[in-house]
């Protein structure tokens, strides 16, 4: 029994898993518009094209059978027999015949026949579908080497944003300047742990920020640095050796420990941290995980004594607060070269409770505060998938979508419609240019008595604010969330429009560390 089990799991494993080649056959956009084109011929609705282009994807899968076609073409599309099974000849002679020797066994061919048709008559079609496969292949390389050779100028553009975003966010300097020494004091463990690379530069922008702003008195770097030797944090598991007594590993003790070996005027010299890991007692009993956070907490304890001096030499987009590894840095441009729908994907995690408080929480996973929930995240991507099937990712089609979601306040289609929108880049057009989105946003500020924004939104509807007003509008009045979930699901929007190159769009919602609560961004207009 446990032997059939197993074959069974792997049978399935094999049919979810596709050959390369016909990865590439199935998901080409010649196929997506092979399938439109068949659904334009026989007069099938956007429904009928959308379960016809499931059904095409679960016939290369092998969870459905050439053998049944025009059976389920005819229960699925709810047509005709005569009808159903001409549907179904086009679907084995332009969609599935072009693999049918390397895939289907045969089996293709053999159906074309039995439906009456002749597989010499889609010849030509499938050299012209093997031809667009292989340019669409190139293109796709050619555009992937473009992106790598410009890889430094995105980060590099994307970190001066940042910056920018942050003077914009800095209104009260010293509620920030608080919120980050709370975060010195009860989270470096929590970050210096994650991998979130977006994160990290985001805290070092603010943190960078707030430094130059005091850069005359310099009083923020002090408090941060006596912060850090306050934490009580635990950095490894065992006691260390503190002169000739054993002392709690936390990250005030172990930041001591270093200081003492390497004298306070030489932390930044990189082999004296070199001689400190090699000889001293303390470190040879970590692990290599616990190594490894010691060697960042000295990394980001380095840049802030340092900073000033730092910033006297270096380009402030090449100087860092949180430290981040290769690593971190090549998964988040690699995130920049691939779909937002590969980051949305990467999100999935499970989904902190929202509502603690500071005072509630011994440790707050930062990173997973901003993840969606298993289940939602699972039913939006659903959703996306058949948007994207049917829509072929058009923006016009895809905003008409989005009336019928949000009319019908369907929450996870309604977010599927705005992530695919953010992630063309086209969310903010359909917000300026599409008469029904004007109307629903100057009814929300109607009914909220912002009739000077509504104004303004006339005359010029080209600014981040509209966008985030119409997010606000669809997050907390449409599908009813709460403020901080609202800003939440805003927050991760933003970072789409980041990947997208729109920064401007990026600063929607942040993050306060404060409270960790989800806040909107004052945004003038």
């Amino acid at each position: 029994m446990a032997e059939e089990k197993t074959k069974a799991q792997q049978s399935s494993s094999n049919k979810r898993n596709l050959p390369e080649t016909i990865e590439l056959i199935l998901r080409a956009d010649f196929g997506a518009e092979t399938n439109l084109q068949i659904a334009r011929d026989f007069e099938l609705t956007i429904g009928q094209l959308a379960e016809m282009t499931i059904l095409v994807g679960k016939i290369f899968k092998k969870e459905s059978s050439v053998v049944n076609l025009e059976k389920e073409v005819q229960g699925l599309l709810q047509l005709d027999e005569v009808k159903a099974k001409k549907v179904a000849l086009e679907i084995c002679g332009k969609r599935l015949l072009v693999c049918d020797k390397d895939w289907f066994g045969g089996e293709v061919e053999k159906k074309i026949t039995a439906l009456g048709g002749s597989p010499e008559n889609y010849q030509d079609f499938v050299k012209q579908y093997l031809t667009a496969v292989e340019e669409e292949k190139l293109a796709a390389k050619l555009v992937l080497e473009d992106e790598k050779r410009a890889e430094e100028e995105k980060q590099r553009e994307m970190i001066e944003a940042e910056q920018k975003k942050a003077e914009a966010f800095l209104k009260d300097p010293e509620a920030e300047k608080r919120s980050a020494k709370t975060v010195f004091a009860n989270y470096l463990k929590d970050i210096l742990s994650s991998s979130n690379y977006h994160l990290k530069i985001e805290l070092n922008v603010r943190l960078i920020t707030l430094l130059l702003q005091d850069e005359k008195d310099k009083i923020f770097q002090k408090e941060l640095l006596d912060v850090m030797y306050e934490n009580k944090e635990g950095l490894s598991k065992d006691k260390i050796l503190l002169g000739t007594e054993k002392a709690e590993p936390t990250i005030g003790n172990w930041l001591r420990d270093y200081v003492s070996f390497v004298r306070i005027e030489e932390v930044a010299s990189a082999i004296k941290r070199a001689r400190y890991f090699t000889e001293t007692a303390n470190v040879k009993t970590l692990n290599p995980d616990e190594k490894r956070l010691l060697e960042d907490l000295l990394k980001l304890f380095t840049a802030v004594k340092n900073f000033y001096e730092n910033a006297s030499k270096m380009d402030l987009a090449d100087i860092y607060i949180f430290p981040f590894s290769d690593e971190e840095q090549q998964a988040f441009l690699k995130e920049v070269e691939e779909s937002a729908e590969s980051a949305a994907e990467k999100s999935v995690g499970v989904a902190p409770d929202y509502e603690k408080t500071l005072g509630e929480a011994e440790a707050i996973d930062i990173v997973g505060l901003y993840r969606d929930k298993p289940a939602d995240r699972e039913k939006i991507d659903a959703e996306k998938a058949k948007i994207k099937q049917a829509t072929r990712q058009e923006y016009d089609k895809i905003a008409d979508w989005l009336e019928n979601a949000i009319r019908l306040r369907k929450k996870h289609l309604t977010l599927a419609c705005l992530e695919l929108l953010a992630e063309i880049g086209a969310l903010d057009n359909i917000i300026a240019a599409d008469k029904r989105y004007q109307e629903l946003l100057l009814g929300y500020y109607k009914r909220n008595g912002l009739a000077e924004r509504a104004g303004a939104f006339k005359n010029d509807p080209n600014n981040v604010k509209y966008v985030q007003d119409f997010l606000k509008f669809i997050y907390l009045e449409r599908l009813g969330m709460s403020e901080n979930e609202g800003a939440r699901v805003a927050a991760n929007m933003s970072e789409l429009f980041q990947l997208k190159g729109m920064a401007e769009y990026g600063g929607m919602a942040y993050l306060d560390l404060a409270d960790n609560k989800f806040k909107w961004a004052e945004i003038s207009l």
